[in-house]
């Protein structure tokens, strides 16, 4: 899956991808990025999410001081898009994952991520 806003340029880049790759999927988000992290934030407090070892994939490091300042960070797009991935994901597997959640059979978090909340 490869979501992409439908605004702006990206209905354009959406038409060019599309001949292309598989999976692109255009979205069009409701409200701003603070809103739209809001909408997410039980899933990700409620330990919900699984992001990797950032000792395997350092990019997590960024990605949490990323969440971490949110949205008082100059770059604040990896919390948008994870936003937008997080409701999406959840609208379209809305009963497996309340039965997963419900089940409590998963280790979702990785050490770092479980503390953090966003700083609005």
């Amino acid at each position: 899956i490869k979501l992409i806003e439908d605004k702006a340029n990206g209905s354009a880049v959406i038409e060019v991808l599309q001949r292309d790759l598989a999976g692109i999927t255009p979205v069009n988000p409701e409200g701003g990025k603070i809103s739209r992290a809001q909408g997410v934030s039980p899933i990700v407090e409620s330990r919900h999410v699984y992001l990797p070892s950032p000792l395997i994939a350092p990019w997590v490091a960024d990605f949490l001081d990323e969440c971490k300042g949110f949205p008082k960070m100059k770059h604040d797009d990896q919390v948008d898009a994870m936003s937008q991935a997080l409701t999406y994901l959840y609208t379209k597997y809305q009963a497996d994952l309340k039965q997963l959640f419900d089940m409590n059979s998963l280790n979702v978090f990785s050490s770092g991520f479980k503390d953090t909340t966003f700083g609005y």
